[in-house]
Formats: structure tokens, C-alpha cells, sequence
């Protein structure tokens, strides 16, 4: 089976280029993150999207943001995968008014993860609720690859950046470190204690896991997707759990980025990237795993092909490449 996730920033413009790469890559799975789709344009982006021998193929799932053409998750799977939509949010499962308990079980940056406890306050859990639902983030799904396998549950991702606002560059670390990872892992925790860990999560995580996850790494701390507190939230997670990232189990000496700055015609053409974009899967399904990449020449290949995307008609689909899960049959 061959699950693709790829943070489209904006479907719109990326349209022909996405139906060029379902029809000729074939992807079983394709998680696709940040729609910037207003709920009033989805009909029209459903129709054109799944026109045709697309529509013929693949069952969709859309999380569009319930405010505003930004963020949105969708995921595509192929009809005989029996794709069933298990949730379109997050619960507020964290006890609020007390930090994430990641921070302290990262095995090493959590000493350096003491800037934000002071913000995390006793919040109203309906307010966190909201929260995670208005801006689309999250398509949890059950697969069935065979009658005689497990289901598969996919948990696809756009995790909140935490600093978009040049003014106040990390506004949301508090509630993304808090709140939004705290229930996400949760979450996985309590899948994989139901799926007996036949669990995988996709998607473009904002953030870096280890130095090498970042082009001038010493620029970058403190910027968001790179703070200390995001970082230690995150490796405590991979520390203390059964789940691993699939890429750096392959390659656990290789440097490659999923993200470059959108002001450059193609990916690799500069060395400024950074690694964004996972597969994090439960150790019980490791096994099944044959391969995982960064595909690093179809984010061009599938823009020339349709002649430019965006309203630049830019040589690139995206400024994230599309990633790559290979599983094997049981």
C-alpha cells in the first residue's frame, strides 16, 4: 500500500497538478493538508477534484477551516480500502491547567522547555474544543487493505503553526504545545490501545525533530516549528511512546527537507529547507513498512506538466514536497 501526505498550500491553484499526480502516480492513500478553502468554494473544488476517473477511483474525506480560506485536511483513498471517517476534530483530553506532560519526557530538550508554563492556564475545555474543530486540521479514518488484515486507522494531520503573526511571532506555542499535542497524543495512545497499534500519523507536523531536520539549524531555534518547547513536546512524545518516524528509521544518517521557501522555483535548488512533513508510525506496524521518502522531483515534475501552478503560474505544485509510506501486505 502506498500512502502519500502533501501540504498543498491551497488547492485551488493546485488542482490540475493534484489530478495529474492521482492519475498517473496512483497513490492508494493521499492525505493532503492545507486546503485554504472556504466552506462556500468546497462544492465547486469537490467537483472539479473528483471529476472523472478520479471520482472513479477514490472515495474523499474534506475537513475544510469553518472560518476563512486557510488550513483544511482532506484524505483520499482508493474505493477498495473501504475508507471510514472516525473523526473530523480532537477531544480535550489533557488536564487543563497543568503543561503538557511531553515536555518533561523528552530524553533531551526538556531543560530548556521552561518558557511557556506561565501561559498554560486553567482553560475551558469547550473553548479548547472549539479550538481544535474551526480550522480543519485533523481527518482520522479506519482503512481495510484486505478482509483477511486489520484495519489500518490514519490519523492525517495539519498541525498549528505556532508563529505566523509577525507582530507576535509565537502566539499559539502555548496552545499548541498545551492543548493541541497533549489531546493528539492522547488521542494516538487511545487508538492504538483499541487497533492493537495498527496506527499511523500523517501529515505536516510544524516542526523539527532533531538538528539535522533544518537547513542553519542555529538560525532557526526559537523561530516557530523550532523552539525548544515544540521540540521537547515532540521528541518527548517520540521518546516515551511505541511510535517512530518512518523516514529517520530509513535513513537515520541523511539530510532532506519537505519544506523550502516558496520564493525558489524548485526544491533542492537551495540548501535553506526543513523536514516538516511525517509518517509517524506504532512500532507494531513497523514491520510492514518497506520504505519511506521524500519525493523530491513530483512537487516540479507535476507543476511543468500542467504549466505552472498558483496565481504565478510557479514551477512548483507547493513549497512542501510530497512524502511517501510503503507497506507490504501481511
Amino acid at each position: 500500500m502506498h500512502l502519500v501526505s502533501w501540504n498543498l498550500n491551497g488547492i485551488k491553484g493546485a488542482k490540475d497538478a493534484l489530478r495529474s499526480y492521482l492519475l498517473e502516480r496512483k497513490p492508494d492513500v493521499l492525505c493532503i493538508n492545507e486546503l485554504k478553502l472556504s466552506r462556500p468554494s468546497l462544492e465547486k473544488v469537490k467537483v472539479d477534484v473528483m471529476a472523472g476517473e478520479v471520482g472513479e477511483i477514490y472515495d474523499v474525506v474534506w475537513n475544510p477551516c469553518h472560518r476563512g480560506a486557510w488550513h483544511g485536511t482532506a484524505v483520499l483513498a482508493k474505493k477498495e480500502l473501504r475508507m471510514e471517517v472516525l473523526a473530523l476534530t480532537l477531544d480535550p483530553k489533557a488536564k487543563r491547567g497543568s503543561t503538557s506532560p511531553w515536555l518533561d519526557k523528552s530524553s533531551k530538550w526538556h531543560e530548556a522547555s521552561t518558557h511557556i508554563r506561565e501561559e498554560c492556564s486553567d482553560v475551558d475545555p469547550a473553548e479548547i474544543s472549539k479550538a481544535h474543530e474551526r480550522e480543519g486540521r485533523l481527518c482520522t479514518v479506519k482503512l481495510h487493505p484486505s478482509k483477511e488484515e486489520d484495519p489500518i486507522i490514519l490519523v492525517a494531520t495539519y498541525v498549528p503553526n505556532s508563529g505566523v503573526n509577525f507582530r507576535d511571532p509565537l502566539r499559539r506555542l502555548a496552545y499548541r504545545v498545551h492543548h493541541w499535542d497533549a489531546d493528539l497524543y492522547a488521542t494516538l495512545l487511545e487508538l492504538a490501545a483499541t487497533y492493537r497499534g495498527r496506527v499511523i500519523w500523517a501529515g505536516d507536523l510544524n516542526v523539527i525533530h532533531k538538528p539535522e531536520d533544518v537547513a542553519y539549524f542555529k538560525r532557526r531555534i526559537g523561530c516557530a516549528g523550532a523552539t525548544n518547547d515544540e521540540r521537547a513536546s515532540f521528541d518527548g512524545f517520540l521518546a516515551s511512546t511505541p511510535f517512530v518516524d518512518a523516514w529517520r528509521h530509513f535513513h537515520p544518517e541523511e539530510v532532506a527537507y519537505s519544506f523550502y521557501n516558496a520564493k525558489y522555483p524548485r526544491a533542492g535548488a537551495t540548501p535553506d529547507g526543513w523536514r516538516l512533513d511525517y509518517f509517524i508510525v506504532h512500532e507494531n506496524l513497523l514491520g510492514q513498512v518497506t520504505g519511506a521518502s521524500i519525493d523530491l522531483n513530483d512537487d516540479h515534475d507535476f507543476a511543468v506538466k500542467v504549466g505552472g501552478c498558483g496565481p504565478k503560474s510557479s514551477m512548483r505544485v507547493s513549497d512542501h514536497l510530497p512524502i511517501s509510506l510503503i507497506l507490504k501486505d501481511t
